[in-house]
């Protein structure tokens, strides 16, 4: 399968069509070339810019999010004020970062695991590919620095962000996620001989330890079930 990056100025929708009017000039040719700083995002200041939404949409917005600890991009897709692709498409060319179509990328499996599942699922991420020091993490919302800090603390990582919709990063969770545990379970099932040790059960999928029980021999499973004689 191969990679892709999609250029965010390709397929885009109505609403972010408007967004070209609030883009910085290009750079005049006597000025320097030097690469600017990423500027301080704003999802509810730029849609206001746009004329996207009100005010009074963008404070309603932020409230739930806030309320309901969901990600502000997230609610705006999920109450209909924008299509996620626009969304997805309007933060990569606001913030210059790439915007990657999940569905023709490589997922590195072992990138992945270094999230578990559940921060992967509370943030909305997914770490697609890492080297020694970095990690790529596909996310709807990277201006939320709380979340990459948090990542970054967690994987001992420096974070890339890059941009994909809300529907493709869940989506490719619940796939790659699987994929490791299939992977897992087949690991202990080719080791059956040996005894799962304390430590590697307890950092088990259940349906790991399961599998590993049923690879097992009969004698084995069950002098470790505890039973007792009824008289």
């Amino acid at each position: 399968m191969s990679d892709e990056t999609v250029n965010p100025t390709e397929e885009i929708g109505s609403d972010t069509a408007k967004f070209a009017a609030v883009e910085a000039p290009a750079p005049d040719q006597g000025e320097s070339t030097e690469p600017e700083p990423r500027r301080t995002f704003s999802f509810g200041q730029m849609l206001i810019d746009a004329g996207v939404l009100s005010h009074e949409q963008v404070d309603a917005v932020q409230q739930a999010s806030q309320r309901e600890r969901l990600p502000f991009g997230q609610v705006l897709v999920r109450d209909g004020l924008m299509v996620s692709r626009d969304l997805a498409t309007l933060t990569a060319l606001h913030l210059g970062l790439p915007l990657v179509d999940l569905r023709n990328e490589t997922i590195d499996l072992d990138a992945v695991g270094r999230l578990p599942q559940e921060i992967s699922q509370r943030y909305l991420v997914l770490a697609m590919r890492m080297t020694d020091s970095h990690l790529t993490v596909a996310m709807t919302d990277p201006s939320d620095f709380q979340t990459i800090q948090d990542l970054t603390t967690r994987t001992g990582l420096a974070i890339e962000p890059v941009i994909a919709t809300p529907d493709d990063i869940q989506e490719n969770i619940d796939l790659s996620y699987r994929a490791i545990e299939r992977e897992a379970a087949q690991t202990m099932a080719a080791d059956g001989d040996a005894r799962p040790t304390a430590d590697a059960l307890r950092s088990s999928q259940p349906t790991e330890v399961v599998q590993a029980m049923l690879g097992r021999a009969p004698d084995e499973r069950s002098s470790a079930i505890c039973t007792r004689d009824v008289k």
